[in-house]
């Protein structure tokens, strides 16, 4: 597969996409976790609705990404995956 050279715009475009599908994964499993913790049923299905939307955002990234010969690989951040350890 042909990389596109570091400081390209596709290159910048593929580091974003990825950045972000990691970031909407690290929030799917964050908000599964807050749906197995809640009580609340009504709650629980707003929490199933935002996991979906979510979980739908990290496809399309990563079929974006893909499609512009992008591999998905990127981890969440530090601090999101302390902020998702939270919940």
């Amino acid at each position: 597969m042909l990389r596109p050279p570091p400081g390209s715009e596709r290159a910048r475009v593929i580091g974003l996409l990825d950045a972000f599908q990691a970031a909407e994964r690290a929030g799917v499993e964050a908000v599964g976790r807050w749906i197995v913790a809640c009580s609340d049923a009504r709650l629980r299905g707003g929490l199933r609705v935002i996991r979906a939307r979510d979980r739908r955002h990290a496809a399309l990234a990563e079929a974006r990404l893909r499609s512009l010969g992008g591999v998905p690989g990127a981890r969440p951040s530090r601090e999101l995956a302390a902020l998702c350890g939270v919940v």
